[in-house]
C-alpha cells in the first residue's frame, strides 16, 4: 500500500512539473479570446524560460498563417501589451534549440497581422527591434528552424522612448477636409511630426510634416484635403532630432458614401446609358478628377473633369443601383449621386 501511494505521488508530481515547464501555449487564441501566455515587458531584457517540445505547427489562418520568414516548425506564443509608445526590443537566447525563428503580430484574434520577422539576428536567435503604440496588444510567435523544438529564453525590452508627452490625438471633419489636432507636453529635441494615412488601417503612407516646436507644450494642427469615401485612417509618427520615432494611436474617421454637395450635378439623376456631371459652383482645376464609386466604396472608373463644362460618362455597363459621383479639385471635394436604370 505504500508504494502504491509513492507511485501515485511522483506520478503527480511529474504531472505538474511537466504542465510547469511546458507553460506558453501552441495557439494564440481560445474560442476567441487571446489564449496565449502573458510575457513581461520591462526596461531591462529579463529573460524567461520556453519551450517548444511537446508544441504543434499551426498554419491555419486563425494561427497566423504562415509567417514570411524562417522554415516553419512547431510553434509556441506570447502576448503583451505595450506599457507606452516607444521602440521595443525582443530577445532571444537558444538553449538545447540551436536555431530559432521568431514573428511579431497585432490585430484580433483569427485575424492576426504580422508586423516583423526575424531569423538569425544574433547568431542563429532571432531578434525584433519595432516602434509599437500604447495600449496595444502584440502577440510573438516563436519556433525551431526546419520543424526543430527545444529550449530558449526571451524577453521583451522597452527601450528609451522619445522625450515627449502626446497628451492627445484626435481629427474631426471640416467644410471639405479632415482636420487632425494633436497636443504634447514635455517636448525635448523633438525634430517634427508625420500624418500618414491608410485605406485599410494596416498599410499607411505619408500624407504631411509639421515642424516640432522642439520645448515645453504646444498644440499642432494638420489637414487632409483629399478624402476619400469609407473609412479614413491616420496615426501620428513622432520624430526626435537624432531620428529616433514612436507612434501615436490610430484614429478613423469616414466619409459617408451618400454625403451630398448641391454645388455637384448629375443629369440625369436616373439614367441608363450616359450621364452629364456638373459642378455648379466654384472654380475647377485643369486636373480635377471625377471618381465613381459604388455603395460598397468600390470604385467603378475615374475620369478628367471638363472644367465648367458638363463631363460626360458612360455607365452603360453598371448594374442597377445607386452610386456616387466624387470630384475631387486641389483642396476642393464635391459629392452627389445618381440612380443607374435598366
Amino acid at each position: 500500500m505504500q508504494s502504491l501511494k509513492l507511485t501515485h505521488f511522483l506520478f503527480v508530481s511529474f504531472l505538474f512539473t511537466s504542465i510547469d515547464l511546458f507553460s506558453q501555449t501552441d495557439t494564440p487564441c481560445s474560442a476567441g479570446v487571446v489564449f496565449a501566455t502573458t510575457i513581461t515587458v520591462g526596461g531591462t531584457c529579463n529573460l524567461q524560460a520556453g519551450t517548444s517540445v511537446g508544441a504543434i505547427q499551426q498554419t491555419n489562418s486563425a494561427s497566423g498563417g504562415t509567417p514570411s520568414c524562417g522554415s516553419m516548425g512547431p510553434d509556441v506564443w506570447y502576448s503583451f501589451v505595450a506599457p507606452a509608445t516607444a521602440t521595443y526590443q525582443i530577445n532571444t537566447e537558444l538553449g538545447t534549440m540551436g536555431d530559432g525563428v521568431m514573428a511579431l503580430y497585432t490585430g484580433i484574434c483569427g485575424a492576426w497581422t504580422q508586423l516583423d520577422c526575424n531569423d538569425d539576428a544574433v547568431g542563429l536567435a532571432p531578434q525584433i527591434t519595432q516602434p509599437l503604440a500604447a495600449g496595444t496588444r502584440y502577440l510573438i510567435r516563436f519556433w525551431g528552424y526546419g520543424g526543430e523544438t527545444g529550449t530558449f529564453s526571451i524577453c521583451v525590452q522597452q527601450l528609451t522612448a522619445l522625450p515627449l508627452n502626446l497628451l492627445s490625438f484626435s481629427g474631426q471633419r471640416v467644410g471639405n477636409r479632415h482636420q487632425l489636432n494633436w497636443q504634447t507636453s514635455m517636448e525635448e529635441n523633438t525634430s517634427h511630426f508625420e500624418i500618414e494615412k491608410s485605406r485599410d488601417g494596416i498599410n499607411f503612407t505619408f500624407l504631411t510634416q509639421v515642424a516640432a516646436a522642439g520645448s515645453g507644450a504646444n498644440s499642432y494642427t494638420a489637414t487632409d484635403a483629399q478624402l476619400q469615401t469609407g473609412d479614413n485612417y491616420y496615426r501620428l509618427k513622432s520624430v526626435d532630432k537624432d531620428g529616433r520615432y514612436t507612434y501615436s494611436k490610430i484614429i478613423l474617421l469616414q466619409v459617408v458614401a451618400n454625403s451630398i454637395d448641391k454645388s455637384l450635378q448629375v443629369h440625369p439623376s436616373l439614367a441608363q446609358r450616359q450621364i452629364q456631371v456638373i459642378a455648379t459652383e466654384g472654380t475647377i482645376s485643369a486636373n480635377a478628377v471625377i471618381t465613381i464609386y459604388n455603395l460598397r466604396g468600390q470604385k467603378m472608373k475615374s475620369i478628367i473633369a471638363r472644367g465648367q463644362q458638363p463631363t460626360p460618362i458612360d455607365i452603360s455597363s453598371y448594374a442597377a443601383g445607386t452610386y456616387i459621383v466624387e470630384l475631387v479639385s486641389g483642396e476642393v471635394v464635391l459629392r452627389t449621386k445618381f440612380i443607374k436604370v435598366d
